[in-house]
């Protein structure tokens, strides 16, 4: 009821003329709200559907991560997660306070 008070006072007649504008954006929330409606049930329909695994980069790069031997899997380890390397030489590079 508040708002309603303030728009009329703020606007009065003259904004009820010129509405051109708000008219506008108006209409572009409402069709990118139907868009927006009509993707969900597109997805919501298609929710049970199978999934095909695509082809392509992760798909390449996971089948090789699986296959990789020992010293390989030791340079993604540091790669991946590098704390680890700083935290062990910060151990031995750093004295302790006594």
């Amino acid at each position: 009821m508040l708002l309603v008070r303030r728009r009329v006072h703020r606007g009065g007649a003259h904004s009820l003329r010129h509405t051109g504008g708000r008219t506008a954006v108006e209409i572009i929330e409402i069709v990118l709200g139907v868009g927006l409606v009509g993707v969900g049930v597109r997805q919501w329909q298609r929710r049970k559907l199978p999934r095909v695994p695509k082809k392509g980069f992760v798909t390449n790069v996971t089948g090789h991560l699986k296959e990789l031997n020992p010293v390989e899997a030791t340079a993604v380890g540091v790669l991946e997660q590098p704390w680890t390397l700083t935290a062990a030489a910060a151990v031995i590079l750093v004295p302790p306070s006594s």
